[in-house]
């Protein structure tokens, strides 16, 4: 297996990483390949959704379909996700401005997010309105707080926009990464890879034991909509672009890459839940990212890259984000029979993938991009995301570890409070 390293990438010292000098005049954080690469992750998050809300409930397929392509659609939307949480670690950790504050770096995450789920949530009230779903005050008020995915109420959680469940994670995610870099940075690159083999590990590990609980609801929410120990997914992508940007990553080619995670998707079908969805392809994604990284610093060409494929990854999250309502706005208004012939199981996701793209082009051209540039803070007085650790600088690793085991421990107490 080829490896592929950063030559341009400054190693770091022996003690801590320091952030690197910009390896390419124009843009060090600009990452095409990954942005490209976020269409794709949206395309099979849709893909989930197509059969779960218009396909299962409308075709009857025979037995083998079923249990292949039918299975292949539902845990494409969990890899999905599962791709943006670490992927969203991995580009923040990786364009962190060391000059930056903590409410300046909280103002611009806000208003690249909250934006596009207000007026997605004001889409799905009304929606809900139209045909008669009664909406309660726990509903809006856990929906514009983004605190739904914190308890385990399925009549919450999935009310209104339901995809916003993974909004409340990243908010979760985004209030947490100015605490966590500091003790990043500070590891040694040995460390670092210590980290990015552990963590993985903590992931699938808890999967595993999570398997014990015997309320397949309950185990869904605890391992897949709960914020808490999804986290574990976003440091991943933090310690993985603090590792490549010191230039230590080795790992497979792209090409490499890419067919160990096709591999991997194709394997995690015929897994059980929760084992077919994060655990399942975790490792291949923490393979594709570094190497796609360090193409884009090196300039390679590579078909993620491509201004048509950045564009489209940079209009993916308005896309995640009205999907969802379209297919439900398209059910509603009768436009597709009850019984879906072949005919219409191929007419039907066109459509609704049309729809679903003009509303995200209108979301991403009219609120996304001009509440970015109008609500972003151009800089406040506060603690810089560079500076040292309040306490407990010198220990960073035993620091972060007792960050983990604390998360650890609150799983079996939610989870007898819950369930008992």
């Amino acid at each position: 297996m080829s490896t592929v390293t950063g030559p341009a990438l400054p190693r770091a010292g022996a003690d801590h990483i320091e952030p690197p000098p910009p390896a390419r005049p124009v843009g060090q954080s600009r990452l095409p390949s990954l942005t490209g690469m976020r269409w794709v992750a949206a395309l099979l998050v849709f893909g989930d959704h197509i059969l779960e809300d218009y396909l299962a409930p409308h075709f009857a397929v025979s037995p083998v379909v079923e249990s292949g392509s039918w299975r292949l659609l539902k845990f494409a939307g969990p890899w999905g996700v599962t791709f943006f949480f670490i992927l969203s670690g991995f580009v923040l950790a990786w364009s962190a401005r060391t000059a930056d504050t903590r409410w300046a770096f909280w103002g611009r995450r806000l208003a690249k997010i909250y934006p596009n789920h207000l007026v997605t949530m004001a889409a799905a009230v009304v929606l809900a309105l139209i045909v008669g779903i009664q909406i309660t005050p726990g509903q809006l008020l856990t929906h514009l707080t983004l605190t739904q995915a914190w308890l385990p109420n399925s009549g919450v959680l999935f009310s209104l926009n339901g995809l916003s469940w993974s909004l409340c994670a990243e908010l979760f995610f985004y209030l947490s990464f100015p605490f966590i870099l500091p003790y990043l940075r500070l590891l040694s690159v040995r460390q670092l890879r210590i980290a990015v083999v552990v963590l993985p590990v903590v992931v699938i590990g808890f999967q595993f034991a999570i398997m014990a609980v015997e309320d397949p609801a309950f185990m869904s929410w605890l391992t897949y909509f709960w914020p808490l120990p999804r986290i574990f997914e976003f440091v991943i992508g933090m310690a993985l672009a603090l590792l490549t940007k010191a230039g230590a990553w080795r790992g497979p080619s792209l090409r490499q890459a890419v067919a160990l995670l096709c591999a991997a998707m194709l394997a995690g079908m015929f897994l059980p839940a929760p084992l077919g969805r994060a655990p399942a392809v975790i490792v291949p994604i923490m393979l594709l990212l570094p190497v796609a990284a360090l193409a884009d610093v090196a300039g390679t060409r590579t078909v993620w890259a491509h201004p048509r494929m950045v564009y489209l990854g940079e209009v993916s999250f308005a896309f995640y984000m009205v999907h969802l309502l379209v297919i439900r706005a398209c059910h509603e208004a009768g436009l597709f029979p009850e019984r879906v012939t072949a005919v219409w199981m191929v007419i039907g996701p066109v459509v609704m993938f049309v729809f679903s793209f003009i509303a995200a082009l209108a979301l991403y051209h009219g609120v996304e991009k001009p509440m970015m540039r109008l609500l972003s803070p151009r800089g406040r007085p506060g603690r810089h995301l560079a500076a040292q650790p309040a306490w407990w600088g010198s220990r960073p690793a035993l620091v972060l570890s007792v960050m983990g085991v604390a998360v650890l421990a609150t799983v079996p107490v939610v989870a007898v409070v819950f369930a008992g």
